[in-house]
């Protein structure tokens, strides 16, 4: 697991550097996330098929479980943050980029799509998200929280709400979309 902190660090750089560079760039970042995204949905559907998603309180138990549910969740956790961190480099390169310069020649793959992709992969990880307190209420008192979560989140929200340059339809009325707001 500690090696996944360095080749998240290393991904989100390249993919930084790939966006702000090359037209193909935006349809990496997008494949990167797409993959992040399959990832968190069968991690998803795995947990919550598990024994352990009933679980509410840690001390229910025994003690020889207890390491195993405490190794699931650290990995839940070290997922989460190298998602928050490759997302946050991508989200972060195409809101400083032209979007004629995100133009691919493979096909059409825009901003929006990114920041949806990065939106529905984080809405499979909920369940982890929620044992931060949410996006919204990670900030409380003196603690400012999971600082990286929000910002991902509100420039995602950020880059879906501005204008489609090409003037393309937005599906804001995504189920996935929709249902991630309303669970966060």
């Amino acid at each position: 697991m500690h090696a996944l902190a360095g080749m998240s660090k290393l991904t989100a750089l390249t993919l930084e550097l790939l966006i702000q560079t090359s037209a193909q760039g935006i349809q990496d970042a997008r494949t990167t996330i797409q993959t992040f995204q399959m990832m968190a949905s069968h991690i998803e559907q795995d947990w919550r098929s598990s024994q352990f998603a009933s679980i509410q309180n840690e001390d229910e138990l025994s003690s020889d479980i207890k390491d195993t549910y405490k190794s699931i969740w650290s990995i839940f956790k070290t997922f989460l943050f190298s998602i928050i961190m490759v997302s946050d480099s991508a989200l972060g390169a195409v809101v400083y980029v032209p979007p004629q310069a995100l133009s691919s020649t493979e096909g059409p793959v825009t901003s929006h799509m990114l920041a949806k992709s990065v939106l529905q992969t984080l809405s499979h990880l909920s369940f982890v998200v929620s044992q931060f307190g949410g996006v919204t209420a990670t900030a409380t008192g003196d603690d400012p929280g999971f600082v990286e979560l929000r910002k991902v989140f509100y420039i995602a929200l950020d880059v879906l709400s501005a204008e489609e340059p090409s003037g393309e339809h937005r599906d804001f009325d995504s189920p996935k979309v929709t249902l991630y707001l309303l669970v966060i």
